[in-house]
C-alpha cells in the first residue's frame, strides 16, 4: 500500500497469508487436528466415532445448517457440537468480514492519532554535567534515567569523558549507578544547574519528585507533589533553586517551590485559540524567572506570575503564519536555555521556528 495510508484491508491480508504461506497459517493446526479428522483415506474403527469426525459427513451437516439456519425447529447435531468443541481455540466466533471492518475502523483512528501521540511521555533521560576541579580534573557528569521492567527505578550513573585515539571524548561509566525504587513509572526526567547544585525533576502519572545532587555526594530527595489528574510535563527552573513548573492534562499550570508548595497559575480545560480534542499540555521556563511558557496543540503563550490570572502574552498561534497548512498542530516546545536565553524552539509537523 502507499506509505501515506495504513493497510486497512484486514480480510485481504488474511486471505493472502492463507494462500501464499499455508505452512505458517495451517501447518501447526493441521498436525494438531489430524488425529481427530478423517478425509476418507482410511477405515475407522467402530469405537472411534466419539473422537474422530468424518469430514464428508460434517460438511453435509454444515451445509444443512446453513440452509435451515432460520428455522426455529432446527437443532445442531451432536457431531457439530463435538466439532465446535474440538475447534473452540481457533474457530472464529466473529465473521472475518465483520472483524475486518472493526480492524479497519480502529486502524484508521490510530492512523489519525499517530502524528499527535498523547501518551504522557517527555524524555526520561537527563544529563547533568559536572565541572572539573583539582580533585576531579576529568570532564564528566551524571546520567539520570529509569530502569527495571516497570521503569520504576531511578538511576544516577556517574560518567567520565575520556579522549579516544581519534581525539574525541567518549563516555565511560564510573562505578555502579545509585538506584532508588519509586511508586510509579518514570515518565519524564528534567534537570537544571543552579548555584552550584543540580536539581532533578522526576514526573510520574500523578506524582512529581524533586532531587538534589552535588559533586561527590549521594542524590538527596527533597519533596514529592501529587496532582488529581495526570501530569503531562515537568521543568526545573534554571534561575531559582528548588523551583519547578508542572502541567496537567486537565489544563492546569502550577509553580512548585520546595518552601512555598504548589501555586496554580493557570486553569483552562479548553485549548487556547481554537477547539482541539488533544489533552496534551506543556510548560517550561523562560529567560525571566517569573515568566513561564504554556502550550497546547493550538499555540504557545507566556504567563507572568506577577499579573492577575487571565493576562498572558501570545508567543505563537497555529494558523497565524502564512505557510501554515490545514490541520497543522503544535508538536513540541523547547526553551533553549543559556545558549539563547530569550528564544524558544517551536515545532509543528511541517516547520521548525524560533520565537522570542
Amino acid at each position: 500500500p502507499p506509505p501515506d495510508r495504513p493497510p486497512l484491508d484486514f480480510a485481504g491480508q488474511v486471505s493472502h497469508l492463507a494462500g501464499q504461506h499455508p505452512d505458517a497459517a495451517f501447518g501447526t493446526l493441521g498436525r494438531l487436528l489430524h488425529p481427530h479428522f478423517s478425509l476418507g483415506e482410511r477405515r475407522l474403527p467402530r469405537k472411534s466415532g466419539a473422537r474422530i469426525l468424518r469430514v464428508a459427513t460434517l460438511w453435509d451437516q454444515l451445509q444443512a445448517q446453513r440452509i435451515r439456519r432460520n428455522c426455529p425447529l432446527f437443532r445442531a447435531t451432536q457431531r457439530l457440537h463435538r466439532f465446535a468443541h474440538l475447534c473452540r481455540d481457533w474457530l472464529f466466533e466473529l465473521p472475518l468480514e465483520l472483524m475486518g471492518e472493526w480492524v479497519h475502523t480502529d486502524m484508521a483512528e490510530q492512523w489519525g492519532r499517530l502524528p499527535f501521540d498523547d501518551t504522557p511521555t517527555g524524555g526520561a533521560l537527563a544529563w547533568v554535567p559536572r565541572e572539573s576541579s583539582a580533585a576531579a580534573p576529568k570532564y564528566g557528569g551524571c546520567l539520570v534515567y529509569p530502569s527495571g521492567k516497570a521503569l520504576n527505578h531511578l538511576c544516577f550513573q556517574n560518567v567520565v569523558l575520556k579522549p579516544a585515539s581519534d581525539g574525541s571524548l567518549r563516555p565511560h561509566p564510573r562505578g555502579s549507578p545509585a538506584q532508588f525504587e519509586l511508586n510509579g513509572v518514570v515518565r519524564q526526567v528534567a534537570a537544571a544547574h543552579v548555584d552550584g547544585q543540580d536539581f532533578i525533576g522526576v514526573r510520574s502519572d500523578h506524582h512529581c519528585a524533586l532531587w538534589r545532587t552535588q559533586q561527590a555526594a549521594a542524590p538527596v530527595p527533597l519533596q514529592v507533589a501529587s496532582t488529581d489528574t495526570s501530569c503531562s510535563s515537568i521543568a526545573v527552573s534554571p534561575h531559582l533553586p528548588g523551583e519547578v513548573s508542572l502541567c496537567t492534562r486537565s489544563g492546569a499550570l502550577y509553580l512548585w517551590n520546595v518552601e512555598a508548595g504548589l501555586q496554580r497559575l493557570h486553569q483552562d480545560g479548553q485549548t487556547m485559540f481554537f477547539r482541539d480534542p488533544s489533552p496534551w499540555r506543556w510548560s517550561d521556563f523562560t529567560g525571566h524567572p517569573l515568566v513561564l511558557s504554556y502550550a497546547d496543540r493550538t499555540g504557545l503563550i507566556g504567563i507572568d506570575c506577577r499579573v492577575p490570572p487571565g493576562h498572558h502574552l501570545e508567543l505563537f498561534k497555529v494558523g497565524s503564519e502564512a505557510d501554515c497548512q490545514q490541520g497543522e498542530r503544535l508538536v513540541h516546545v523547547r526553551y533553549l536555555g543559556q545558549a539563547e536565553p530569550y528564544q524558544h524552539l517551536i515545532t509543528t509537523q511541517n516547520q521548525i521556528q524560533q520565537s522570542r
